[in-house]
Protein backbone atom coordinates (compact mmCIF):
# COMPACT_ATOMS: atom_id res chain seq x y z
CA UNK A 1 0.00 0.00 0.00
CA UNK A 2 1.09 3.55 -0.72
CA UNK A 3 2.90 5.07 2.28
CA UNK A 4 0.95 8.32 1.77
CA UNK A 5 -2.33 6.58 2.68
CA UNK A 6 -3.24 6.51 6.36
CA UNK A 7 -5.74 3.71 6.98
CA UNK A 8 -7.78 4.72 10.02
CA UNK A 9 -10.20 1.84 9.56
CA UNK A 10 -11.55 -0.22 6.66
CA UNK A 11 -13.96 2.53 5.62
CA UNK A 12 -11.98 5.63 6.59
CA UNK A 13 -8.68 6.69 5.06
CA UNK A 14 -6.71 9.92 5.15
CA UNK A 15 -4.36 11.38 2.54
CA UNK A 16 -3.16 14.67 1.19
CA UNK A 17 -5.91 15.49 -1.35
CA UNK A 18 -3.43 17.34 -3.55
CA UNK A 19 -1.43 14.14 -4.02
CA UNK A 20 -4.60 12.33 -5.13
CA UNK A 21 -5.72 15.14 -7.44
CA UNK A 22 -2.23 15.33 -8.96
CA UNK A 23 -2.23 11.59 -9.68
CA UNK A 24 0.55 10.63 -7.25
CA UNK A 25 -1.73 8.24 -5.37
CA UNK A 26 -3.12 5.99 -8.06
CA UNK A 27 -4.91 3.62 -5.64
CA UNK A 28 -7.56 6.25 -4.90
CA UNK A 29 -10.12 7.89 -7.17
CA UNK A 30 -12.28 10.62 -5.68
CA UNK A 31 -15.95 10.56 -6.60
CA UNK A 32 -16.19 14.37 -6.79
CA UNK A 33 -12.56 15.51 -6.94
CA UNK A 34 -13.34 19.09 -7.94
CA UNK A 35 -15.50 19.74 -4.86
CA UNK A 36 -13.50 17.69 -2.34
CA UNK A 37 -12.35 19.87 0.53
CA UNK A 38 -12.08 18.14 3.91
CA UNK A 39 -13.86 14.84 3.24
CA UNK A 40 -15.32 12.92 0.32
CA UNK A 41 -16.10 9.43 -0.94
CA UNK A 42 -13.77 7.33 -3.01
CA UNK A 43 -14.92 5.22 -5.94
CA UNK A 44 -14.36 2.21 -3.63
CA UNK A 45 -16.97 3.51 -1.16
CA UNK A 46 -14.62 4.75 1.55
CA UNK A 47 -14.64 8.09 3.29
CA UNK A 48 -11.45 9.92 2.55
CA UNK A 49 -10.21 12.79 4.71
CA UNK A 50 -7.67 15.41 3.70
CA UNK A 51 -5.02 15.06 6.38
CA UNK A 52 -3.45 18.35 5.29
CA UNK A 53 -6.65 20.30 5.92
CA UNK A 54 -6.43 22.53 9.03
CA UNK A 55 -9.46 20.88 10.68
CA UNK A 56 -8.33 17.28 10.12
CA UNK A 57 -6.91 16.51 13.58
CA UNK A 58 -9.70 18.35 15.37
CA UNK A 59 -12.56 16.71 13.46
CA UNK A 60 -11.28 13.16 13.01
CA UNK A 61 -12.84 12.07 16.34
CA UNK A 62 -16.19 13.51 15.19
CA UNK A 63 -16.07 11.51 11.95
CA UNK A 64 -15.28 8.34 13.92
CA UNK A 65 -18.18 8.98 16.32
CA UNK A 66 -20.60 9.50 13.43
CA UNK A 67 -19.44 6.28 11.78
CA UNK A 68 -20.46 4.43 14.97
CA UNK A 69 -24.04 5.73 14.83
CA UNK A 70 -26.82 3.56 13.46
CA UNK A 71 -28.81 4.73 10.44
CA UNK A 72 -31.71 5.78 12.64
CA UNK A 73 -29.46 7.58 15.13
CA UNK A 74 -28.05 9.77 12.36
CA UNK A 75 -31.57 11.10 11.80
CA UNK A 76 -32.29 11.81 15.47
CA UNK A 77 -31.53 15.35 16.76
CA UNK A 78 -30.59 13.79 20.11
CA UNK A 79 -27.56 12.12 18.51
CA UNK A 80 -25.82 15.45 18.01
CA UNK A 81 -25.82 16.05 21.77
CA UNK A 82 -24.78 12.47 22.53
CA UNK A 83 -21.81 12.77 20.18
CA UNK A 84 -20.84 16.13 21.68
CA UNK A 85 -20.93 14.59 25.16
CA UNK A 86 -18.76 11.70 23.98
CA UNK A 87 -16.20 14.04 22.45
CA UNK A 88 -16.08 16.80 25.05
CA UNK A 89 -15.80 15.35 28.54
CA UNK A 90 -16.82 18.63 30.21
CA UNK A 91 -20.21 18.35 28.45
CA UNK A 92 -21.03 14.87 29.77
CA UNK A 93 -23.10 16.13 32.68
CA UNK A 94 -24.76 18.94 30.69
CA UNK A 95 -28.33 18.85 29.51
CA UNK A 96 -29.01 19.23 25.82
CA UNK A 97 -30.39 22.68 26.55
CA UNK A 98 -27.14 23.69 28.26
CA UNK A 99 -25.10 22.41 25.32
CA UNK A 100 -27.31 24.45 23.04
CA UNK A 101 -26.68 27.55 25.17
CA UNK A 102 -22.93 26.99 25.00
CA UNK A 103 -23.10 26.63 21.22
CA UNK A 104 -25.04 29.89 20.94
CA UNK A 105 -22.88 31.82 23.44
CA UNK A 106 -19.62 30.86 21.74
CA UNK A 107 -20.84 30.99 18.13
CA UNK A 108 -20.14 27.29 17.56
CA UNK A 109 -22.99 26.59 15.15
CA UNK A 110 -20.49 25.36 12.57
CA UNK A 111 -19.91 22.19 14.61
CA UNK A 112 -23.55 21.20 14.03
CA UNK A 113 -23.09 21.79 10.29
CA UNK A 114 -19.95 19.65 10.28
CA UNK A 115 -21.80 16.96 12.25
CA UNK A 116 -24.60 16.96 9.65
CA UNK A 117 -22.06 16.87 6.80
CA UNK A 118 -20.40 13.84 8.42
CA UNK A 119 -23.79 12.14 8.81
CA UNK A 120 -24.65 12.78 5.16
CA UNK A 121 -21.28 11.44 4.02
CA UNK A 122 -21.62 8.34 6.19
CA UNK A 123 -25.13 7.70 4.84
CA UNK A 124 -23.78 7.98 1.30
CA UNK A 125 -20.95 5.59 2.15
CA UNK A 126 -23.36 3.02 3.56
CA UNK A 127 -25.67 3.34 0.57
CA UNK A 128 -22.73 2.91 -1.81
CA UNK A 129 -21.57 -0.20 0.09
CA UNK A 130 -25.10 -1.65 -0.04
CA UNK A 131 -25.37 -1.05 -3.77
CA UNK A 132 -21.92 -2.44 -4.52
CA UNK A 133 -22.50 -5.56 -2.39
CA UNK A 134 -25.83 -6.12 -4.19
CA UNK A 135 -24.06 -5.83 -7.53
CA UNK A 136 -21.40 -8.30 -6.37
CA UNK A 137 -24.10 -10.81 -5.41
CA UNK A 138 -25.66 -10.45 -8.87
CA UNK A 139 -22.30 -10.97 -10.57
CA UNK A 140 -21.62 -14.10 -8.47
CA UNK A 141 -25.11 -15.43 -9.27
CA UNK A 142 -24.56 -14.78 -12.99
CA UNK A 143 -21.18 -16.55 -12.94
CA UNK A 144 -22.68 -19.51 -11.10
CA UNK A 145 -25.55 -19.79 -13.61
CA UNK A 146 -23.17 -19.57 -16.58
CA UNK A 147 -21.04 -22.28 -14.97
CA UNK A 148 -24.09 -24.50 -14.46
CA UNK A 149 -25.19 -23.97 -18.07
CA UNK A 150 -21.68 -24.78 -19.36
CA UNK A 151 -21.56 -27.91 -17.19
CA UNK A 152 -24.81 -29.17 -18.76
CA UNK A 153 -23.62 -28.49 -22.31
Amino acid sequence: MNKNIEVINENLWAVNFELVKSGFIKEIRLVDADNAQFACLTSQGRILLDKCHPIYQRHLPLVLEVMNLSDSQMDEPESFYTVMKNLVKSLQSCTNERIEQIIQQHDLEDIRKIFMMCCDLEKQRRQYKKQSSGLLRKVKYFIRKVGEKNARD
